[in-house]
């Protein structure tokens, strides 16, 4: 089970990386300012010599850039097999489509549609990994807001299968959606830049036994960056961006449905430096007496430290008559847990919950195949 969550975490977050990378490919496209990816120069491209040329700016800026056929009609550009990889460095990443087309819409729209099989490479050079997928549909449109001196970038894909790095069985997912909002400023991804996300029906066979079983319900959540990325360098900007006092992300808000677990919070992430998340949420759980159950079957609780949670939730529910309950989610050195650090408040105020022990929750796997950074 570690194995398989390890794969479909990095993979999301590969997917991140070259949503990212799409966002600099259309920024540029649209002739918008984009820090370390030159702009085109004039709108979007027309033809094979358009088209070389903005390549150039990009390779200029790092990027690897390869494609076939070029064919233009009215404000929609047609691409053959084509190839972006990031800038060189110790963690590499490559997506390859086998046609995209770029179209080119009134106040500087601009949208890139994909499709065929996709494939997602990444990974320490020589030891990349890959991972291919199709979908129903598959688009990223950029818009830009002057007003609010932003560029809003928005990723819809629906109908998703996705044929793991291990071969495995397909992981689908019903839909994935993005948004990220840059401000003006310098970087490939500013400082103060925003993402929302949301994942509905993610299904990944090989978690059939699990405690919570095969299918993710949905995912949804909103951070923020205080501290941005110069480059799309991750084996060299990333160890940068853990280090410093402001390499943060501020989840403001998230809520998570698999299985019997359900629950909403927010609160502040980092990296160790495994790349694991680390850092503490407040967590509203939704009827956690079934996930407790469910967790103590599989032998996956202290038996001691389950009993207080059971009897210190039950009490609570009876007094307050409600089914959240609010823990500290932690996540520390590769473990998570779950614990309670004060007395919570009841009807009218009255502290009702009791404080509560640390309950282990398991492994945390790294996000991204990075060699582990300095401590």
């Amino acid at each position: 089970m570690r194995r398989d969550l390890l794969y479909v975490i990095g993979g999301l977050a590969v997917l991140l990386a070259v949503g990212i990378g799409g966002m600099t490919l259309l920024n540029s496209l649209a002739g918008k300012k984009s820090a370390g990816v030159p702009a085109a120069g004039g709108g979007a491209p027309s033809g094979n010599a358009g088209i070389e040329g903005w390549a150039q700016s990009m390779r200029a800026a790092g990027y690897e850039i390869s494609y076939g056929a070029v064919a233009v009609k009215g404000n929609v550009a047609t691409i053959s097999d084509f190839q972006l990889s990031g800038p060189t460095d110790s963690f590499r990443w490559r997506w390859s489509a086998p046609q995209l087309q770029v179209l080119r819409g009134d106040g500087g729209r601009i949208a890139l549609q994909l499709s065929g099989t996709q494939t997602v490479s990444y990974g320490p050079p020589g030891a990349e990994r890959s991972a291919s997928f199709t979908a129903r549909g598959l688009q990223i449109e950029v818009l830009r807001n002057e007003g609010a001196h932003s560029t809003r970038i928005e990723a819809n894909l629906t109908g998703l299968s996705l044929t793991p790095p291990d071969g495995g069985e397909m992981v689908t997912a019903s839909r994935i959606q993005a948004r990220f909002t840059l401000p003006d400023g310098a970087g490939a991804i500013p400082d103060r830049s925003g993402l929302s996300i949301a994942i509905e029906k993610l299904v990944i066979p090989s978690l059939q036994q699990s405690v919570l079983g095969k299918t993710l319900e949905t995912l949804t959540a909103e951070i923020e960056f205080d501290r941005g990325l110069p480059s799309l360098k991750f084996g060299s900007e990333l160890p940068a961006w853990r280090a410093a006092e402001s390499g943060r992300i501020k989840v403001t808000r998230a809520k998570f449905n698999w299985g019997m677990v359900n629950l909403e919070g927010e609160g502040v992430l980092g990296f160790d430096p495994a790349y694991r998340p680390e850092g503490v949420l407040t967590a509203r759980f939704r009827n956690l007496l079934p996930a407790l159950d469910a967790f103590h079957v599989a032998q996956r609780l202290d038996p001691t430290v389950r009993a207080d949670y059971y009897s210190a939730l039950m009490e609570e529910t009876a007094l307050s008559r409600s089914e959240v309950s609010e823990f500290t989610l932690r996540l520390r050195a590769g473990e998570a847990s779950l614990a309670r650090e004060g007395a919570a408040p009841g009807n009218g105020g009255t502290p009702v919950a009791a404080e509560l022990r640390p309950l282990s929750l398991g492994s945390i796997p790294p996000l991204l195949p990075l060699p582990p950074a300095a401590r």
